[in-house]
């Protein structure tokens, strides 16, 4: 059954140990959309066969004064809509965006990254041991410090930016806060069945936990000026002994605090 369903509506290599959820509400939408196509479609062919030119017609002034199949349908239709709509995908991108699907032991194991956007770039500043970011304030905003971080705030000593590249563990919750310099932007990862907008001024969660090894497109889903189409990243997942190495290598040094975003060189 899966083979019939992927051969008509072909989605793209789940990633994501929770994405079927989202890929299910994807089929049941697309299943409910079909099955309007085909009855709106009946529908209107049978009412072209029975109000065909015939012979000297004869024009109602009247119309049809019972709708009440019509309105049933109507009334049915707007009822399945809403609990899909309020049963079904709000509480399913509540979950995705509040992370309370998981377990405590999970939530303790997450890696905290923010994904700082830009055009036309994304920076990614990972939290660190702490798991906690550096302070940040519009006062301190500089060429330099275009996100205004505190640097004599010790939270942010052990944070650290990768430019481009989010490299992330397999089988390890991922918590990516959703930021933007500049524009609106959108956090897409196709693979991780996971789409967050970048708002200025805010920071917005969304959750995911990779369970598949290898590098997938990050891109801007929102069309966020002239080169929008360029602004891409990489989302690499490894082996959790690879990540440890990597991140041991990126951690800032005792004494070293953490250093500007290496993409915003432009900005100096």
């Amino acid at each position: 059954m899966k083979e019939i369903v992927d051969f008509f509506l072909p989605m793209p290599d789940n990633a994501n140990s929770v994405g079927g959820d989202v890929d299910w509400l994807i089929y049941l939408l697309h299943a409910f959309m079909l099955v309007l196509f085909v009855g709106w479609l009946t529908y209107y062919v049978v009412a072209i066969y029975k109000h065909r030119r015939v012979e000297r017609p004869k024009a109602s002034y009247k119309g049809i004064k019972n709708k009440k199949i019509s309105s049933v349908l109507e009334t049915v239709v707007a009822l399945i809509e809403i609990v899909i709509l309020v049963g079904i995908a709000l509480p399913g991108w509540a979950l995705m965006a509040s992370g309370d699907r998981f377990t405590d032991v999970q939530k303790e194991q997450a890696i905290e990254i923010q994904a700082n956007a830009q055009q036309f770039a994304w920076n990614f500043r990972y939290a660190g041991d702490d798991k906690a970011f550096g302070t940040q304030k519009t006062s301190l905003v500089t060429a330099a410090n275009p996100w205004g971080y505190d640097p004599e705030d010790p939270a942010g000593n052990d944070d650290f930016v990768n430019a481009g590249q989010m490299i992330v563990p397999v089988n390890r919750p991922v918590m990516v806060h959703c930021r933007s310099m500049d524009v609106i932007h959108s956090f897409s990862v196709k693979a991780m069945r996971v789409c967050q907008d970048c708002i200025p001024g805010t920071s917005i969660p969304t959750y995911f936990i990779p369970d598949k090894v290898g590098e997938y497109t990050i891109t801007c889903a929102q069309l966020c000026g002239g080169s929008h189409y360029a602004m891409k990243g990489i989302l690499k997942v490894v082996s959790e002994e690879e990540f440890d190495e990597w991140y041991e290598s990126k951690k800032p040094k005792t004494g070293e605090t953490s250093v500007p975003d290496p993409a915003l060189d432009e900005f100096e």
